[in-house]
């Protein structure tokens, strides 16, 4: 299939500044050297650790974050290099949903007017058809617009909110949705039905998704391929199914080992005979030299402490960045 959204060696790093006057003394690598693509009307994973470069590297999708090297394609257009009136064109076919909606709606709103917004600033649809329209999208996530037209934020559950969310980015028509720990603020029952109504909705309105997840459970189910991370780089990538039944990096293998079996059949899916990795994550201030899992892998070596290992293909599409392949 083709592909929609393209990264290219993406960087993005922070400096670090202290004293006074204000000396740089620093970068932080949030996001280096990142390389993957997602093909059209399908979902992507990313995975990794709080503080793994995930949700920095969505910004940067979204324009947010400004890249320092590298490039970013949307549908073979460089978003850096797109005039002010094209991005704002593009941007609203890629829609980010925040991981927590209390925060990323306004409280003093109605549902209404939260979702008048976005029809104003990019003046869709006649004044006439605009109410109709909001109520079309609310019937869409399930939410009756006679209930819930006039109500705020202070009186809907997290569900409910996170599916006002959905709704006011599906309202510009997007292509692209960007989920940033859709269901983590959420329980566990209404967890499983956010994502069948992003399941549905993504069918329905041939949508392709980026998910960003610390989850497992989600990301085994609900994704085609993902990248896994660790401290601002790729370790592993490729079809989900592949990299659940066979990780092959290190840190990838420890992830997949901390995953609690509920059911039997979940079993497969669980290594075995993973030591057990001690140590904690390194500041991304002070990162080690050579792979930067080095300094709690068990299995490193000389090699994995002075040169950062390539990402290799070692089967099809299924890659990975260790000097053990």
């Amino acid at each position: 299939m083709a592909e929609i959204l393209t990264v290219d060696k993406a960087c993005v790093y922070f400096s670090i500044y202290r004293g006074f006057p204000k000396k740089l003394v620093g970068q932080i690598k949030a996001v280096d050297n990142i390389n993957l693509s997602i093909e059209k009307e399908e979902t992507y994973g990313i995975v990794g650790e709080s503080g793994s470069g995930k949700t920095t590297l969505a910004k940067a999708i979204m324009g947010i974050n400004p890249l320092d090297h590298g490039s970013i394609y949307y549908r073979h257009e460089e978003l850096n290099e797109l005039r002010k009136r094209d991005k704002k064109f593009i941007y609203r076919k890629i829609q980010y949903i925040y991981q927590d909606p209390s925060s990323s709606l306004d409280p003093r709103k109605s549902v209404k007017d939260i979702l008048m917004e976005p029809i104003k600033v990019h003046n869709l649809y006649p004044k006439e058809e605009r109410l109709r329209v909001i109520g079309e999208i609310l019937g869409a996530v399930d939410l009756p617009p006679s209930d819930f037209m006039s109500r705020y934020l202070a009186n809907l559950s997290g569900g409910q909110k996170q599916r006002i969310a959905i709704a006011r980015a599906l309202l510009l028509h997007p292509d692209f949705l960007i989920l940033d720990e859709p269901t983590s603020a959420l329980d566990v029952s209404v967890q499983a039905k956010i994502l069948e109504l992003l399941d549905s909705l993504k069918k329905r309105l041939n949508l392709t998704y980026l998910v960003i997840t610390h989850d497992l459970s989600v990301i085994s189910n609900v994704t085609n391929r993902i990248s896994i991370f660790y401290l601002g780089h790729t370790m592993e990538k490729g079809k989900t199914y592949d990299i659940f039944r066979e990780p092959l990096h290190p840190y990838t293998k420890l992830l997949l080992s901390s995953i609690p079996i509920i059911a039997e059949s979940e079993k497969k899916f669980k290594p075995s005979g993973v030591p057990t990795i001690e140590g904690e994550i390194p500041s991304f201030v002070n990162l080690p030299k050579g792979c930067r899992f080095s300094t709690r892998c068990p299995y490193v070596f000389d090699k994995c402490q002075s040169l950062e290992p390539e990402m290799k293909e070692v089967k099809g599409g299924h890659y990975v960045a260790c000097h053990l392949y």
